[in-house]
């Protein structure tokens, strides 16, 4: 008889989506400030980078070409909101929240199912949500969605150096060009995976990396390392020191293929450990694509965890 009442309670709540109010925007912006904050500073972020990631979160919502926020209403009550942007063909959902006494009665899937509605609405074809690793709740939110890329992380102290295995070295400039063209290659074949024609992925590819390395190998924050065996570069690491304070990130990691499966990619991590942790730098990160499962499991033995998560969902 409780279980049949409650069930009549439950069918009894009227739950409506509707635009916030200038004042619901307020508070779930103060709200959204603050969970950023904690996020962020759970992950290791200075107090100057927190506020600059905090905003430029804030940013990428509001200026977007579409952008909307909307409250979950249940009989007339704000329980929950979720942002949602559109731009350029692709949705993204910036924030789904439901107030911790609200959760686990579906208020979460509603309001996805209508971020998603309010996305297709507008011609766009795919929706995209960046999730916290460790937020079990968002991550079964999302679990339709698929991983596309994850950024994982490492709390580093001062790195010994390696009594055993091989040894690192900076690279000549010789090596660096060869280095360069092959990641130019490689990223050019990434973009045309996503569609962009040929040229125009060659054309971006080298751009990005013009725009990273304004200076090459002499480009100030960045740092080179390779492995070589008979006289060959067999392995490299790329690194940005303190891409945000006190965290560094890499950027790059190759084996040549017939050497993979030695311990190569081990040992070039623990080069990036000991460069950043030498620099100062507390942490190390690097972004992460699923498929490479080899890579996956390695940062994971190496105890880097999944820090952030960017999943989508064709509509």
């Amino acid at each position: 008889m409780i279980n049949l009442f409650a069930a009549r309670l439950e069918q009894a709540t009227m739950v409506e989506i509707h635009p916030a109010t200038p004042d619901l925007v307020n508070m779930w912006r103060l709200d959204w400030d603050k969970r950023l904050h904690a996020r962020y500073e759970a992950w290791g972020y200075g107090a100057g980078d927190i506020a600059e990631a905090v905003e430029i979160s804030a940013v990428s919502w509001r200026e977007a070409a579409d952008s909307a926020l909307f409250a979950v209403m249940a009989n007339g009550c704000a329980v929950g909101f979720v942002a949602v942007a559109a731009a350029a063909g692709e949705g993204f959902v910036h924030d789904i929240w439901i107030a911790a006494t609200d959760r686990g009665r579906g208020y979460g899937t509603t309001a996805l199912k209508h971020a998603e509605n309010w996305c297709a609405g507008r011609g766009v074809k795919v929706v995209n949500a960046g999730l916290d690793g460790s937020d079990a709740a968002h991550l079964a939110l999302f679990r339709d969605y698929s991983v596309q890329v994850q950024t994982m992380a490492k709390t580093i102290g001062a790195c010994s150096p390696p009594t055993d295995g091989p040894l690192d070295r900076k690279p000549r400039a010789d090596e660096f060009r060869v280095w360069l063209e092959r990641e130019a290659t490689d990223y050019a074949k990434s973009l045309e995976a996503e569609g962009l024609a040929p040229e125009e992925a060659w054309d971006a590819a080298r751009l990005a990396l013009d725009r990273e390395l304004p200076k090459g190998m002499d480009t100030p924050g960045h740092s080179f390392h390779v492995i070589e065996s008979a006289g060959e570069v067999i392995a490299s690491i790329w690194i940005q020191l303190d891409r945000w304070a006190g965290r560094a990130f890499v950027f790059s990691v190759w084996v040549e293929e017939s050497r993979r499966g030695h311990g190569y990619g081990h040992a070039l991590m623990r080069v990036g450990e000991r460069v950043a942790a030498r620099h100062g730098n507390h942490l190390l990160a690097l972004n992460v694509f699923p498929a490479n499962e080899e890579a996956v499991q390695l940062y994971a033995t190496l105890d880097y965890r999944v820090e952030e998560q960017i999943r989508g969902k064709a509509l």
